[in-house]
């Protein structure tokens, strides 16, 4: 497993085959995924982003509203 950190986002990449974008909701991070990495690893390249202001990504400006944040 590899971790790439960027000015503004971070990802997770994992494993080899066709392509696999994980995307976690709101308020948690790509290790969400934890418990079925290791399976779909072993068919799939993962892509798992720290989504912006979540996790190990750069913060956003308040507010932190869903609504701000949706438009």
């Amino acid at each position: 497993m590899s971790s790439a950190p960027s000015d503004l986002l971070h990802f997770t990449e994992r494993g080899t085959g066709g392509p696999l974008l994980l995307v976690h909701g709101l308020m948690v991070t790509g290790e969400m995924f934890e418990p079925v990495l290791e399976r779909l690893s072993a068919r799939h390249r993962l892509v798992i982003p720290d989504l912006r202001g979540h996790g190990r990504s750069r913060g956003l400006p308040p507010p932190y509203t869903a609504a701000v944040r949706a438009g």
